[in-house]
């Protein structure tokens, strides 16, 4: 929320707050998969690349079938510059059914798409996943595409409707 709003600085105070959090914490809370994913989103925020892939890597090696761990890697590898592997995520990504993974694979595939500059793909990602049933609190919890806020297109995709 605080990055999305555009103070990244307190958002990357907040991040280390919760990174060091995580790691007090006792070993069997930290090995659970959801603190082990927000731990990812908070060393990202704090630009703890390598740590955050690397735990990233081993959250898909755990389960491979699971969008938002490849959605976290691919949008770390689209940070990093690896544009290799951050497309072949987001492929995958795309083959995802709605059915199965709701809007989840379109936010991560927007999310990509505008850390990679790709920013009409980034528009037409986060309005598929308007489609597909995203909540629009949702972007504010997303501070790659605080690069869209003032697109006319995206502005009006996301403006309150009456």
């Amino acid at each position: 929320e605080l990055a999305y709003h555009g103070d990244t600085t307190a958002a990357r105070k907040a991040a280390s707050r919760a990174v060091a959090w995580y790691r007090s914490r006792p070993a069997e809370e930290r090995s659970t998969v959801e603190e082990r994913l927000a731990y990812a989103w908070s060393l990202e925020m704090t630009r703890a690349y390598p740590e955050a892939e690397r735990v990233a890597r081993q959250l898909v090696a755990e389960d491979s079938a699971n969008v938002d761990f490849r959605g976290e890697l691919a949008g770390l590898a689209a940070e990093r510059g690896d544009t290799a592997m951050a497309d072949s995520l987001d492929r995958w990504l795309a083959k995802q059914p709605p059915s199965r993974v709701t809007w989840s694979a379109s936010i991560y595939r927007a999310r990509v798409a505008a850390l990679l500059g790709r920013m009409d793909e980034a528009v037409a990602r986060t309005r598929d996943a308007f489609d597909e049933g995203m909540w629009p609190r949702w972007l504010h919890q997303e501070p790659a595409l605080v690069a869209l806020r003032h697109r006319p297109d995206f502005i009006a995709l996301t403006e309150p409707r009456g």
